[in-house]
C-alpha cells in the first residue's frame, strides 16, 4: 500500500469498495478481506457505499500511514 496522507481524505464523505481500493492503491480483493476479517472497519456493512472517510483515515493510521 502506497504511503497516503490521511489529510487528504474527508473524514465524512462515503466510499464504495471500489472507489476505497483506488484511494487505498490497492485491489478490491485486499478492501473486502480486510473488511471480512475485521481489520478495515464500515459503518454500514450492508449498503452500497460501506466506507466512510474516517473508515479509512483510521485504517491508514493503525496499519499503514
Amino acid at each position: 500500500m502506497p504511503p497516503m496522507n490521511t489529510a487528504l481524505i474527508p473524514p465524512d464523505a462515503i466510499y464504495s469498495i471500489d472507489t476505497a481500493a483506488r484511494v487505498l492503491g490497492v485491489q478490491r480483493q485486499h478492501i473486502e478481506r480486510w473488511l471480512s476479517t475485521g481489520i478495515l472497519h464500515t459503518w454500514d456493512p450492508h449498503g452500497g457505499w460501506p466506507l466512510r472517510g474516517q473508515d479509512l483515515i483510521d485504517f491508514l493510521r493503525r496499519f499503514g500511514d
